[in-house]
């Protein structure tokens, strides 16, 4: 019996549904060795670290409960990094709004189209460093620095979904003598909802774990610090393993629970805005 279904297998991954399930196991066997070995494995033990108090060279741990997570939430100072961080999640609402609203100008009938872009652009080319020092002694606001820094890339992304935009629609809504904000509602805004989404996510992401801007500008000083400047001070200065891993735990749950939500408002059907015009009306019917 055993004979059998070995020749049966044998047989079977000779044939070509067998040599393609084969083909597609070789082909995905390095990347998730790579993911387990380098993403699974070490937050498995950034989990069993932020339970434990270990000494300076992260040896002799002992059980420490959820003690270094009582620390986060009740320490002053590490209260002071989640304000921080909330003036950089504040920044990226604006910063997406901002590059929504230039994009769909630039995408409407105005001249030197592409010199607008170039220099809109132009800000996220410069490096981190070069931004800071710009305006370091202009006593600008870091959460304007990171807008003017990273906006010029949300303006492209923005561009790109709003020219995939099939003109039909625009010439029926003109038909129907629709005036701008009308077509930016009913046909911008449902049409590159997805885009939306995945930049608020990444704009997010990016704000709650904020570091080259301000570390470069004020080293964390002057009641600048953010919760990343501080996980790292915390694992490297004070050499606190355990507690910098519940850090990190915590901050990996913050962007877990804001990912949620964001997909919770901006979640939407695989349907156009024709068929969701349908729908609608045959739900009416």
């Amino acid at each position: 019996m055993q004979n059998g279904n070995r020749k049966g297998i044998a047989q079977w991954s000779k044939t070509y549904a067998g040599k393609k399930f084969y083909t597609s196991i070789l082909f995905l066997a390095l990347p998730i060795i790579l993911l387990v070995t380098f993403t699974f494995i070490p937050a498995l033990d950034m989990v069993i670290f932020s339970f434990q108090n270990r000494d300076p060279y992260g040896t002799n741990p002992t059980y420490a409960g959820f003690s270094n997570y009582v620390t986060i939430f009740t320490d002053k100072d590490y209260l002071e990094t989640f304000k921080n961080s909330l003036y950089y999640l504040v920044g990226s609402f604006i910063q997406q709004a901002l590059a929504l609203l230039l994009a769909s100008i630039l995408c409407s009938k105005i001249r030197a189209k592409g010199l607008f872009k170039g220099i809109l652009f132009f800000p996220y080319l410069m490096n981190g460093v070069a931004v800071s020092i710009i305006f370091q002694y202009a006593n600008c606001c870091l959460v304007f620095i990171s807008i003017w820094k990273y906006i010029g890339f949300d303006i492209i992304m923005y561009i790109g979904a709003i020219q995939s935009i099939s003109p039909d629609l625009y010439e029926a809504a003109d038909l129907d003598g629709a005036n701008p904000w009308q077509n930016f509602r009913y046909i911008v805004f449902p049409s590159i909802k997805p885009i939306i989404s995945l930049q608020l996510i990444l704009a997010v992401k990016g704000a709650i774990s904020v570091f080259e801007i301000p570390y470069i500008t004020t080293k964390g000083m002057m009641g600048t610090t953010t919760f990343v400047i501080k996980t790292i001070n915390t694992a490297f200065s004070l050499k606190k393993v355990g507690l910098a891993s519940a850090m990190g735990i915590v901050l990996l749950i913050i962007t877990i629970i804001v990912t949620f939500i964001q997909k919770y408002f901006f979640r939407e059907d695989d349907k156009t805005p024709k068929e969701n015009k349908r729908s609608r009306k045959g739900a009416v019917r």
